[in-house]
Formats: structure tokens, C-alpha cells, sequence
């Protein structure tokens, strides 16, 4: 039995369990677990409300050095379409974006405010890419000189710490400012909640 398999059947029998004890829970998973609809009903059944999907990205091109089997980027072209089998299960979504990938340019920082509010996500946490100790990505940045700052106190993830090609550092702050007040304005989070609050209506009926 392979580990995938494995760990499937471990899930079905911990949502099974907390089918039984009636709470509310969140969870944090990738948009792959939109592909098995029976598990998102089960999930929906056992209180699970949010899931916490870290997309990353809405260019492709900055998914394809995540991992080396390039599992985000074959996730891809089906974020949409896996953000609405979950929601219509009931279970709203908080995607986790990262902006200062190396092929980001200044149309980033509308093409994410244009995802978040398409596809109705319930909300989203949006960061900085950056450089922590004893990563890959540090290690690499350093090589390259690209690194603005040691700076410890700046490792907020909401600082620009690095030299990028198509941005200043003002221009990544100023564009991460940017998409917070677009998407938690009050027209916009109120018409993503207004359509995930018929979902459930539509549900119970």
C-alpha cells in the first residue's frame, strides 16, 4: 500500500470520527482535495468549515521551482474549478498567497486581487517572499547577492528583504497594501461572503 493510500485512509476514518462528536473544526490542505467529492461531503458533515489552501501564486511560472516534482504547478490549471467544488460542499476557503516570486511583474499585484475576488474566496493571507535561514531560497539569494537586509526585526514576512528585478522594495510593500485593502474593503468581502452564505443556505434547504 503506497503512502498516499495510506494517509487517504487515514483521513476518511479521522473525518468518520469526527463525524461522531459534533464540533466545528478548520483544516490546512492543497486544491487537490477538491478531486474526490464524497470526501468533501464527509468533510462538510464533520463540521469542517475553512480550509486553509496555500496557492502560493496565481502566475504558474513562479510554481514550477516550488518542489521538484512540480506538484502547485500541475495543481494549477484546476484552482478555480477545485475553489468551487469545495466551496458549493459548504467549506469556504483562505488561500495563502506570495508575491516577489523571480518572474512576478508589476500585473501581480491586480491578477491576485482579481483571483481572490473571482473565485470568492472567503479570505486570503498574502505575504513577501522571504529569505528565512537555512533555506534553499536563502541560500540561493545570498549566492546571488540579493539579499537587502540581516536585518532580523524586518523578517516579518510583510517587508521586502530582497533585490528584485522588476520592483523596489517600496514597490512590493506598497502592492501587498494594496491588495489587503482591495480585498477586506467592504464591497468586496461583503459580496465573497454573501455568495458563500447562499451556498449554505442552498445547502440546508
Amino acid at each position: 500500500m503506497t503512502i498516499c493510500l495510506l494517509i487517504k485512509n487515514f483521513s476518511s476514518q479521522l473525518v468518520d470520527e469526527f463525524k461522531k462528536m459534533n464540533f466545528t473544526w478548520y483544516a490546512q490542505s492543497d486544491s487537490s482535495i477538491a478531486r474526490s467529492e464524497t470526501f468533501l461531503r464527509d468533510l462538510h458533515m464533520s463540521g469542517c468549515r475553512i480550509l486553509f489552501i496555500g496557492f502560493e501564486s496565481v502566475n504558474p511560472e513562479n510554481l514550477k521551482d516550488l518542489n521538484k516534482n512540480q506538484w502547485k504547478a500541475k495543481l494549477f490549471s484546476d484552482y478555480s474549478s477545485s475553489i468551487r467544488r469545495i466551496q458549493e460542499n459548504g467549506i469556504g476557503i483562505y488561500g495563502s498567497f506570495i508575491l516577489g516570486f523571480d518572474s512576478d511583474v508589476p500585473s501581480i499585484f491586480d491578477q491576485t486581487i482579481d483571483f481572490i475576488n473571482e473565485n470568492h474566496l472567503l479570505g486570503a493571507q498574502i505575504s513577501i517572499l522571504t529569505p528565512l535561514p537555512g533555506s534553499r531560497l536563502r541560500i540561493r539569494l545570498d549566492n546571488e547577492n540579493r539579499i537587502a537586509t540581516n536585518d532580523w526585526q524586518a523578517y516579518t514576512g510583510w517587508n521586502a528583504l530582497i533585490k528584485h528585478k522588476s520592483f523596489s522594495e517600496g514597490d512590493l510593500e506598497a502592492g501587498l497594501l494594496k491588495i489587503y485593502k482591495n480585498i477586506y474593503s467592504q464591497e468586496n468581502y461583503r459580496k465573497r461572503a454573501s455568495y458563500f452564505r447562499k451556498i449554505c443556505q442552498d445547502l440546508i434547504k
